[in-house]
């Protein structure tokens, strides 16, 4: 039995091991002395210590993944070998700054087309249904790579 719990406490802490020393090895050892503590168990009192000890091992490895998850982007090495997440700088857009220039309509817009505007073409979609090729348009606003437009009013 001081086998069985001392396989166990070994391989737990060879997995816990494995969250700040990552490469395989100390979780592989790990997982080794769980299997070595369920024969040593079925060796020493037959199948319902090991289903116990299979039990346990699940839990703790289960753990130790759990662990790794959450403590290792949070270490030193983890910060290191781990990819950031994106965190976009602003909600904005860039296309937001288009909101409110004018553009020309390079085809017939029913009600979606091609609009010019300071020498890029945009995929547009008219609001007020169509516009015709060289209308002056209005950028209302800028979705998905798509510009909303109507057509120009002098206010």
């Amino acid at each position: 039995m001081g086998v069985v719990l001392i396989l166990m406490i070994f391989g737990t802490i060879l997995l816990f091991a494995e969250v700040v020393v990552p490469g395989g090895v100390l979780g592989t050892i790990g997982v080794v002395c769980f299997f070595g503590a369920a024969f040593a168990a079925w060796k020493a009192s037959g199948a319902a210590l090991t289903a116990l000890v299979i039990l346990a091992s699940i839990l703790l490895s289960i753990l130790a993944v759990l662990a790794w998850g959450y403590v290792l982007p949070k270490t030193k090495f983890g910060g290191k070998i781990l990819p950031k997440p994106d965190v976009p700088e602003s909600k904005a857009s860039p296309l937001d700054s288009l909101v409110g220039q004018t553009c020309v309509a390079l085809t017939k817009m029913l009600p979606s087309g091609k609009v010019k505007l300071d020498g890029r073409i945009f995929d547009a979609s008219c609001l007020d249904g169509s516009a015709s090729e060289g209308d002056v348009l209005t950028v209302v606003s800028a979705d998905l790579g798509e510009l909303k437009v109507r057509k120009f009013s002098k206010p």
